[in-house]
């Protein structure tokens, strides 16, 4: 049975979140938009502009799930075309914000399960931050057929993606050092991570952890954003749909940027894999 199949085949058993669930994560991240205003790369971002360097200026890029334009703002300014897409109207308005618009940049309201309204094809692909973790289980192999589609023959996709050992969730939340001794700040940091910690006993309570591991995949809901459904997927399954998207992983990079080997067991909360189109 296919990686494809699986998703479609336990779908409705993978926790009390549903495939609805997932499709209201478009309006909860118009309502967030506002909250999308750094600008720095994460370490296996930095790995990739690194990768591509002596080609970056030569390069077309696509970036899924541009947000509120952290990736744009570095990689527009290097790349020959800089197209971004997000599904939320709010978000493309603050990327336009954050990146500008310059005569190489495209800023589109689309959805990475149809990319019909992309122009041209890429030599590199980008899509950030766990962004297709937001989508429905069942669309991931649409959204990866897609990409394959549009990627040139040499180009290559970074895709990030939630990790299934970093289940259960943790309240660990680090706190800056600045506002220790404030007597109100602890006040306030007290009453928070009580909350936090609330929250993601309920949210570990909604998942079936036996059955995420037998299946490769869970839904959790509300883990960054509340309300918000995310997908948390098996490093081994990750690589394998990959693979039958059309994709030979490269490098599978953890959340500090260091190459881990598959199958890995560590508890990083993503992972980000660093493919090309298969010959």
């Amino acid at each position: 049975m296919t990686v494809e199949a699986r998703w479609d085949l336990n779908l409705h058993r993978a926790s009390s979140v549903t495939s609805r669930d997932v499709d209201r994560n478009q309006i909860l991240y118009d309502r967030l938009a506002d909250f999308y205003s750094d600008r720095a790369l994460l370490p296996a971002e930095r790995v990739a502009l690194g990768r591509l360097g002596p080609i970056l200026a030569e390069t077309d890029m696509l970036d899924l799930g541009v947000g509120g334009g952290r990736t744009g703002y570095t990689f527009a300014p290097l790349v020959n075309r800089y197209v971004g897409l997000d599904y939320s109207p709010r978000m493309i308005e603050r990327a336009r914000q954050t990146i500008g618009d310059d005569s190489n940049v495209e800023l589109i309201v689309g959805d990475a399960r149809d990319l019909s309204a992309v122009r041209g094809s890429f030599g590199f692909v980008l899509f950030s931050l766990n962004g297709i973790d937001a989508a429905a289980p069942s669309e991931r192999p649409r959204i990866l057929a897609e990409i394959h589609r549009v990627l040139r023959p040499d180009g290559c996709l970074l895709l990030s993606s939630h990790s299934l050992n970093a289940l259960p969730l943790t309240a660990e939340r680090s706190r800056p050092a600045r506002w220790r001794n404030s007597t109100i700040y602890r006040s306030y940091a007290m009453v928070d991570d009580l909350r936090l910690r609330l929250r993601i006993s309920r949210i570990n309570r909604e998942i079936d952890l036996v059955d995420a591991r037998r299946r490769g995949w869970t839904l959790v809901r509300g883990r960054g954003h509340p309300g918000v459904v995310e997908c948390y997927v098996d490093p081994e399954f990750q690589v394998r749909q990959l693979s039958e998207a059309g994709f030979e992983t490269l490098m599978t990079i953890g959340a500090d940027g260091r190459q881990v080997e598959i199958p890995y067991d560590g508890p990083d909360p993503w992972l980000d894999y660093l493919c090309e189109p298969r010959s």
